[in-house]
Parts: structure tokens; sequence; C-alpha cells
């Protein structure tokens, strides 16, 4: 009951709807970021999404490369990525994982520099 009065309370009373419009736009930037980025970087073959929502871009490597390259260490500074978990029981999924642009700033997913293995620089 009191979550509820605490919510009920700060929909009536705050600028909520100005707040969404303040992440969809910072979000936006992030996504459109990353999308260029992966345009740089990405090897030939590469596949992903251009999400509307939501704060991961699906990305599908090409033959020969797996998921599990893209792992932090292994990836270029500052990306981070989440391999489609092994259980997975498909070779394509072996190549699929989550590049995530809800916490970097913009700035910051530009300044990437190098590449995964295979990585020509050009799309």
């Amino acid at each position: 009951m009191f979550a509820q009065s605490a919510i009920a309370t700060y929909f009536a009373t705050m600028p909520w709807q100005e707040q969404i419009k303040t992440f969809r736009e910072t979000y936006r930037e992030r996504r459109d970021a990353l999308l260029d980025a992966l345009t740089d970087l990405m090897p030939a073959g590469t596949r992903w999404t251009r999400p509307e929502g939501g704060f991961y871009v699906w990305l599908t490597l090409p033959e020969g490369l797996h998921s599990k390259e893209m792992l932090p260490g292994r990836s270029p500074p500052g990306w981070r990525t989440s391999p489609v978990p092994a259980s997975t029981p498909t070779a394509a999924a072996a190549r699929t994982c989550a590049c995530s642009y809800c916490f970097p700033p913009p700035d910051r997913i530009r300044k990437v520099s190098g590449g995964w293995p295979g990585s020509s620089r050009t799309r």
C-alpha cells in the first residue's frame, strides 16, 4: 500500500513525462553511436538489429567467428557484450551476442579503437 501511494504521488506531482522524453533522446544517441561504431569495426558478413526500444543491439557474427571472442578482455576497450548462453544448441547461436548501449555515453562508444578478430574496419 505504501509503495502504491508513493508511486501515485510521484506520478501526480513530478514531470515524469518530460523525463521519458529525456531518456528516449539519451538512449537514441547511444544507440546511434553504437550502430555507427559497428559499421566501422565489424568484419564483412556481420549483421545486427536496429532497435526501436530497449538497450541492446543483437549481433550475428560471420561464419568462423564465435561470440566468446567478444567477451571482456578480448573485445575492444570499453565494449561489453553478452554471448548467447552455451546451452543454446545451434551453431548460429554461437555467433550471436547482445551489445548493450544503455550505460556508456556516446563519446566513450565512439572512442573505441581496434577491432575483433577478422575485422577490416570496413563493412
